[in-house]
């Protein structure tokens, strides 16, 4: 698809995409490129000490990611992915989180919007993302708003198909110790 092919060409080159979610407007980068980190972390005013999060098409690459999933996380992820939850684990340190490099966290979530997983598995990297909004202001709603925010600083990915997204984030879980804390409440109760 020639859009795909854009958005993964512009990801090679350290820039910055937005995109549809089924939640909210999502923005991100490559995870392997850290000026790209970087870019994304000054572009929304985020504070280094708040990690960037991974969305991917499938629990394999979860697992080249993340580690220590404790045996509790299994029925969350098999219930919730795909959806709106982001579940947040050890990470293996490969992925550049934060800006100042390769984080011991990682948020890891499984759209539930089939273009969108499609896209993942096209790019063929890890897509690191966040809302597309200023950090500490609601999240972005429309491409237009993204676009009148943003500008020319992020590539908007126009998938062929209308999508519908909820406009309520991710509910975050943080699975990293004995048991389940929800960070964020977001459109599912856990």
């Amino acid at each position: 698809m020639k859009e795909f092919e854009l958005a993964r060409k512009a990801l090679l080159e350290h820039k910055i995409i937005a995109f549809p979610t089924d939640t909210v407007i999502g923005i991100g980068v490559n995870g392997l490129d850290q000026l790209a980190v970087k870019k994304l972390f000054a572009l929304k005013n985020r504070s280094s000490d708040k990690p960037l999060s991974l969305l991917t098409y499938s629990f394999t690459e979860i697992f080249k990611y993340a580690r220590l999933i404790p045996f509790y996380a299994y029925p969350l992820l098999k219930t919730y992915f795909p959806g709106p939850m982001t579940a947040v684990f050890y990470s293996d340190e490969v992925l550049h989180t934060t800006p100042l490099g390769k984080g011991t966290s990682i948020g890891v979530r499984i759209p539930n919007l089939p273009i969108l997983l499609d896209f993942l598995a096209y790019v063929k990297m890890p897509l690191l993302s966040t809302s597309a909004n200023v950090s500490n202001r609601p999240a972005l709603l429309t491409k237009e708003d993204v676009i009148n925010v943003f500008g020319g600083a992020v590539y908007p990915v126009l998938f062929e198909y209308n999508v519908t997204s909820s406009n309520v984030s991710s509910t975050v879980i943080d699975c990293r110790d004995k048991t389940s804390i929800v960070l964020r409440k977001g459109e599912i109760d856990i």
